[in-house]
């Protein structure tokens, strides 16, 4: 817990019980002194606040936690009924000293007609005799009039404080649960960004040892952009949850030279157009799955049939993205390849975006077709 919460907590704590003893000085420092009602009010809350503690740190957590919960109400009940025969015993002890001339408060002493004396003892005139104050203060009727007060005094703060630990364990219990599926989500996160590179570095090595075999002189400027391009996987993206979709661009362009260095004849048949009017911050790697879906599903190298459309603009706070490319005749083998990329964008714009996001994909004989639209603000 931050150190701020929990002295807001003691301070929330310490009100709570400053309002208890304003309270009962207001109620008892009416007939008394301010002295005696103050020693009575700390007495009460001295008895209390133990209770009431017992009852947040043992019983009530022992009451949600367990089976059966007759048993810890009858417990919590149990501690009521003992704390208020202490507070009943306290108050015949104490507020019967009260009673004596010194005790009353001097407004009060004119409306009760006859004090006790210094040994607690009041004049009857009716029967010339006298009566004590301590005699009526012991186990009796006396006894059980003041112990009902002093249950559903005891039983109200018990009521209070057993509220209070239930709410704060609820809310305990819902913080820890969005903790874990937070942490749930993470990691769900970080595993379909791992499954991308291998993704991207199978596709990319395998163009470049086809350049090797070929005794190509483009294969130095190959392995640069795949460099490039590695440097933005390791260091820019992965640790990253949003980056610039002008670094995607770049991302994707290099992707697409490496191919074009591979086949320059396959330059015409690749579009790629990009409204550079607003540069927001996008999670990375959501766009070139899709390129290299594409790129697999095409036959991009032949001259006549392959060809890949991609377009992508930002405005007004919202990215669409399109991506439409040729169908090979062979694309049920080439699936059987892998394919994990557009599902795993799939799941990762469910994470990310809920709510926020539209993806469609329509595909037909000759041509598949994927749109996505992300409200990023």
């Amino acid at each position: 817990m931050p150190k701020s919460a929990t002295v807001k907590t003691y301070l929330s704590h310490l009100a709570f019980w400053l309002g208890f003893l304003a309270f009962y000085l207001f109620v008892l420092n009416g007939p008394f002194t301010f002295e005696k009602a103050l020693i009575q009010s700390v007495i009460n809350l001295s008895i209390i606040i133990p209770l009431a503690y017992f009852n947040m740190v043992v019983l009530t957590p022992k009451y949600v936690g367990s089976q059966s919960k007759t048993a810890s109400a009858l417990l919590i009940i149990l501690l009521i009924m003992v704390g208020a025969s202490i507070l009943t015993f306290f108050h015949q002890v104490n507020l019967l000293d009260a009673y004596k001339p010194d005790g009353f408060a001097e407004g009060a002493r004119g409306f009760r007609g006859p004090t006790p004396d210094e040994n607690m003892r009041m004049p009857d005139t009716e029967s010339d005799g006298s009566w004590s104050l301590r005699g009526r203060g012991r186990p009796g009727a006396f006894g059980m009039f003041m112990w009902f007060p002093m249950f559903v005094q005891t039983g109200t703060v018990i009521l209070l404080t057993t509220i209070y630990k239930v709410t704060q364990i609820a809310s305990e219990r819902q913080r820890e649960t969005l903790m874990l599926r937070s942490e749930k989500l993470d990691s769900e996160l970080r595993f379909l960004k791992s499954q991308i590179n291998p993704h991207f570095l199978f596709n990319a090595m395998n163009n470049i040892y086809t350049l090797s075999l070929l005794k190509s002189d483009k294969t130095p400027e190959v392995v640069l952009k795949l460099s490039d391009m590695l440097k933005y996987n390791i260091y820019e993206s992965e640790n990253k949850d949003r980056v610039p979709v002008s670094k995607e661009v770049a991302y994707i362009n290099n992707y697409i030279a490496i191919y074009i260095l591979k086949d320059n004849g396959i330059k015409d048949n690749i579009k790629f157009e990009y409204d550079p009017s607003e540069d927001v911050d996008i999670a990375p790697m959501l766009l070139i799955p899709f390129v290299e879906n594409a790129f697999k599903h095409s036959n991009i190298e032949d001259a006549t049939k392959g060809r890949i459309s991609i377009d992508l603009k930002v405005e007004a706070g919202l990215l669409t993205f399109r991506c439409q490319n040729s169908l090979s005749a062979n694309k049920k083998s080439k699936d059987k390849e892998g394919g994990i990329g557009i599902t795993n964008v799939k799941r990762r714009l469910e994470l990310i975006y809920p709510g926020r996001h539209e993806l469609k994909t329509q595909e037909t004989p000759s041509e598949f077709t994927v749109e996505m639209k992300i409200l990023i603000s």
